[in-house]
């Protein structure tokens, strides 16, 4: 967990020395994809005896490979953490007291949401303690279903964030752009793929069917559910009024 830990101290340098939220434009921008390897699948998830996992042992070479997935998933748990934080400290901004009327119940909904995707990121940092253990390698190769699946939930929960963040923008300026943040939201789920859970399960049904029910097997079978659980929600809430 070196990597980690440099990454977590390498953020509170940053939160300490430099502002992590420079100043934002707020003028529209057109929607890029920032993970292309995230892009939505209409593809029907693997069942058990398709698994992943089943099929094949894992490769000396993937090894590394899995690896460098997971250097590229921490990253993504850093830029999602400063993500927050500069929502955060935006929800904050003191010149939203002169804002139009209306605008403190439409704050607190998006510090509600804003809690929701603060939780989807402690799940997802659950995912992440426990990634380093050899036994789960094999779930974190470049095609693997969980890597697939924890990309677009990065991908997807950043671009609701930056949806969050704009329209806190257009609100301090009191000319919010409603159907703007709707069209953000809209296309960021494109990357939630929750048809790709049962998929996830199924190999890790493999994987323990290979080393065994051991504890870890359990455990992080449960912070799995715990995720999906987590990020349904955050769905349903990103889908509900603001206000």
């Amino acid at each position: 967990m070196a990597a980690a830990d440099a990454r977590i101290h390498g953020l509170k340098i940053l939160m300490v020395s430099e502002d992590p939220c420079p100043e934002l434009d707020w003028e529209i921008e057109p929607i890029t994809e920032r993970h292309p390897g995230a892009a939505p699948s209409s593809s029907k998830p693997p069942d058990a005896l398709e698994s992943h996992v089943r099929l094949r042992a894992v490769r000396v070479n993937e090894i590394a490979e899995a690896r460098a997935v997971l250097d590229e998933i921490s990253d993504e748990q850093l830029g999602l953490t400063v993500d927050l934080v500069c929502l955060d400290r935006a929800l904050e901004d003191v010149q939203f007291t002169g804002a139009p009327r209306g605008t403190a119940a439409v704050r607190q909904t998006l510090r509600d949401r804003a809690r929701d995707a603060h939780e989807l990121r402690e799940a997802l940092a659950g995912i992440l303690g426990m990634a380093s253990d050899h036994t789960f390698l094999p779930l974190f190769t470049l095609d693997a279903t969980l890597a697939d699946y924890l990309r677009g939930v990065y991908a997807w929960a950043s671009a609701a964030i930056d949806g969050m963040s704009e329209l806190v923008g257009g609100l301090r300026q009191g000319r919010p752009d409603w159907a703007l943040f709707r069209f953000r939201l809209e296309e960021a789920k494109r990357f939630h793929m929750m048809d790709l859970q049962e998929g996830v399960r199924a190999d890790l049904a493999a994987l323990r069917g290979i080393v065994g029910a051991t504890d870890q097997v359990a455990e992080l079978a449960s912070r799995l559910e715990g995720l999906f659980s987590v990020a349904v929600w955050l769905e349903v809430r990103l889908d509900q009024r603001l206000g």
